[in-house]
């Protein structure tokens, strides 16, 4: 199983795909990354940021994490 920092290497990797690419990300993905940037990690609140950027409509609720 992941480590909190092997996982969070991974999703960047993932989630640098350019916006036009549609990624299929999952709720669990999503919820983790949350949960993570919710201790301050910086990458994860990056990951956010992208996400929001990504799809707006989807992850404003999220902003507060960032």
């Amino acid at each position: 199983m992941l480590g909190e920092t092997e996982l969070i290497e991974a999703a960047k990797i993932f989630f640098k795909f350019p916006k036009e690419v549609i990624l299929h990300e999952t709720e669990w993905l999503v919820d983790v990354v949350c949960e993570i940037a919710r201790q301050g990690n910086v990458d994860a609140k990056e990951i956010i940021k992208s996400l929001i950027d990504r799809n707006p409509t989807k992850y404003w609720d999220l902003k507060h994490y960032k």
